[in-house]
């Protein structure tokens, strides 16, 4: 029996350039089946928290997920299924703050 081989992991890294603004996680179509982010907390470490939701997520918004520096968020597709990280946006209370982790790849 064959065995399924999964595309390695990417990593991903994304700031906001304008608190209070939605940007995407990227800015082109991008296939995943897996993403898993922080908020950064080395190296450059978040001022304040980041928000993750749709295109209309902006600070403090009841339909964002809040994460503090260090929490993590993540989410995977049903078997068979991908998502666009272009459809996911996030938001920070500071300016350069922003996420840090990686994605699977839709084979």
């Amino acid at each position: 029996m064959p065995f399924a081989i999964e595309p390695a992991p990417v990593a991903i890294i994304k700031a906001v350039a304008a608190a209070g603004t939605a940007e995407p996680l990227t800015a082109v179509p991008t296939l995943a089946t897996y993403i898993e982010v922080s908020a950064k907390k080395t190296a450059a470490v978040n001022a304040g928290n980041v928000f993750i939701g749709a295109s209309t997520v902006v600070k403090a918004a009841t339909e964002s997920v809040e994460l503090a520096p260090g929490d993590v968020w993540y989410k995977r597709a049903r078997p068979g299924e991908c998502f666009d990280l272009a459809n996911i946006y996030i938001d920070a209370d500071t300016t350069a703050d922003g996420v840090a982790g990686f994605y699977t790849p839709a084979a």
